[in-house]
């Protein structure tokens, strides 16, 4: 990768643009919307799990409708237990790491064009642009990495495609 040190010629940086820093942004960006949709899905078929409780203690006779109401309701308990740990622990906190690279790429994108204080006072902003959107990367790389290790399911990488230079 280049060096803060050596100028960055257009036509790689222009490269760089296209083909790794707009498909990560784009994966991310993809990765959160359906993640963020399944969080939303899963919480529809937990509260919607509950309608066979209220019809089934409609229609039953009394002696039978506390069994069939504990068996209706132990049955919906568990469907949004499952769907709440599912949909609103690993499926938000993967929402919110692609959603958090993505905004922080795009954020870098917005500060260099503009030409803060930070990219104004170097020689090559183009370079300094690639390493801090690669240290963005590699964040969340490392992040994965801590995960596949602990054996935590819930850490997201927006790397885990192979995309990502090694």
């Amino acid at each position: 990768m280049c060096r803060s040190r050596q100028l960055l010629d257009k036509e790689a940086f222009g490269r760089y643009l296209k083909e790794r820093y707009q498909s990560q942004l784009d994966w991310c960006d993809e990765k959160a919307i359906r993640n963020q949709r399944l969080c939303a899905q899963l919480g529809l078929i937990g509260t919607s799990a509950l309608t066979p409780v209220i019809l089934v203690s409609h229609f039953l006779e009394p002696v039978w409708w506390l069994a069939a109401l504990a068996l209706v309701s132990a049955v919906a308990i568990l469907l949004i237990t499952g769907t709440w740990e599912h949909g609103n622990i690993s499926g938000e906190e993967h929402w919110l790491s692609y959603r958090s690279t993505c905004e922080s790429l795009r954020f870098e994108f917005y500060i260099y064009q503009v030409g803060t204080k930070l990219y104004r006072d170097t020689p090559d902003k183009d370079a300094r642009f690639v390493e801090r959107a690669e240290k963005i990367l590699s964040r969340e790389r490392g992040a994965w990495r801590e995960g596949r290790k602990s054996g935590s399911a819930t850490v997201s990488n927006c790397s885990t495609t192979g995309r990502v230079a090694r």
